[in-house]
């Protein structure tokens, strides 16, 4: 534990005495970590740890030039490079004080990018308490975040279903004058449907048509809160939000179906699943086979193969093919029939 925390200390000390070069593109820098390790592969902890630079020759005019300007990039360089590997030096409150440093004396238009950096590697890494704290300290030293600054936390928020701390950040989003926009509710309805959690979605939707104007979604998140509605038994919710997104003239994916027809066979719901499925077709051959397919695959997976094999006859009759041979061959020996006949 020692050794680690002297080898955390030595980087920094590196990162802060190395003389790294500017971002011309006749430089090239990178950090080389070199770690011991035994025959058979098994790390014994960092062994060296430290920043490599190369360059081409650089004339005397090139390295001279602008060195306030050349300071700030090399040590905004250092930073992007040392945040890349932050999960091995695994952060303390003592090594994220000595990156705020770093960033503090930076001018305003670096220090902002690289305490968004910041903030995104410590989120990257579930790191949510000090990712915070780095957002505050940005208000402290005069920084202004921007939209941008703030998708990690949203995104870590919501996947942690820490809603409370969802909702608190955007409301000091707003109370700063940078109230969260599509993107941000987006974000955050596409990691709460992930986890099938229906009834956060609907809260999150609700705040979005309320605070941003003009909001409309994509195909994909209407699919991601049919699949949330439909896996938490609101399939009610589901047929809602298919309407509105036909209304709104988007075209449902083709996995959004399947979504809906699983969701009503998983709850013992066939005859709803099949009006469902008689509704949504006639209009696209290529959907009603798909459909029928998902239904079938459905059924026969619940172990109703009664209705799996009406529907394939069904679907024959209607002059559909079902292109899974392997799913045709087991609904036929399910119900005892010959798949020559």
């Amino acid at each position: 534990m020692a050794a680690c925390h002297l080898w955390r200390r030595f980087l920094i000390t590196q990162l802060r005495r190395q003389t790294c070069v500017s971002s011309s593109p006749i430089y090239k820098c990178k950090l080389s970590m070199h770690v011991k390790t035994s025959n058979h592969g098994k790390s014994f902890g960092p062994h060296f740890c430290g920043l490599i630079f190369y360059s081409t020759n650089p004339s005397p005019q090139e390295t001279h030039e602008n060195p306030d300007l050349q300071q700030q990039e090399q040590t905004l360089l250092k930073l992007e490079h040392f945040l890349k590997n932050i999960k091995q030096i695994l952060p303390d409150s003592l090594v994220l004080n000595d990156l705020m440093e770093m960033c503090d004396k930076l001018e305003l238009s670096h220090r902002n990018n690289a305490y968004d950096m910041l903030i995104k590697a410590l989120c990257k890494e579930n790191y949510v308490d000090l990712a915070s704290d780095v957002l505050e300290k940005m208000f402290n030293v005069g920084c202004t975040p921007r939209i941008l600054t703030f998708h990690p936390l949203i995104s870590v928020y919501s996947e942690n279903n820490q809603m409370d701390r969802l909702y608190a950040l955007f409301d000091m989003m707003k109370s700063r004058g940078c109230p969260p926009d599509s993107v941000c509710y987006i974000t955050a309805l596409r990691k709460v449907c992930y986890r099938k959690r229906f009834a956060e979605a609907s809260q999150l939707l609700e705040s979005m048509v309320r605070d941003v104007s003009a909001c409309k979604l994509d195909a994909v998140t209407y699919d991601l809160l049919i699949y949330a509605a439909c896996k938490t038994g609101k399939f009610e919710d589901g047929l809602e939000l298919l309407g509105r997104m036909k209304a709104e003239g988007i075209r449902p994916l083709s996995g959004t179906y399947t979504h809906i027809l699983n969701g009503f066979v998983k709850g013992g719901e066939f005859d709803k699943a099949h009006l469902f499925l008689l509704q949504e077709s006639g209009n696209n051959p290529s959907l009603d086979s798909s459909n029928y397919e998902s239904l079938i695959r459905s059924c026969s997976s619940a172990g109703r193969e009664k209705e799996a094999y009406e529907l394939f006859m069904e679907m024959k009759f209607k002059g559909l093919e079902l292109l899974d041979d392997q799913l045709c061959k087991e609904v036929l020996e399910n119900h005892g029939v010959d798949e020559e006949t």
